[in-house]
């Protein structure tokens, strides 16, 4: 994939001071986002993909911290189920 990113990269570049189009005729020709040709045009590269950070690695970095602390964990208090009453049977008013 970066690869592909690389050659569109070079393409829109190459098209661009060849033709001298505009970054939006670019991107129509090219199907891209117009910001990925202001990029392909300030950048000869294309920018490596930021990792996501895992919720998990966050839960666990709390927990080291919390490692040698009296912690008590609380859920919040319990929901109470909802019942329905006489009146409201799911039938209409006026009718």
């Amino acid at each position: 994939m970066a690869a592909a990113k690389a050659e569109l990269f070079e393409r829109i570049r190459r098209v661009s001071w060849r033709e001298g189009l505009s970054v939006q005729a670019l991107a129509r020709r090219y199907g891209v986002h117009r910001r990925v040709v202001r990029e392909a045009l300030t950048h000869a590269e294309p920018a490596l993909r930021k990792t996501p950070r895992r919720a998990f690695e966050q839960t666990r970095q709390s927990l080291r911290c919390l490692a040698g602390t009296d912690v008590v964990y609380h859920r919040g208090p319990r929901r109470v189920p909802v019942i329905a009453s006489a009146g409201r049977s799911g039938h209409s008013r006026h009718g």
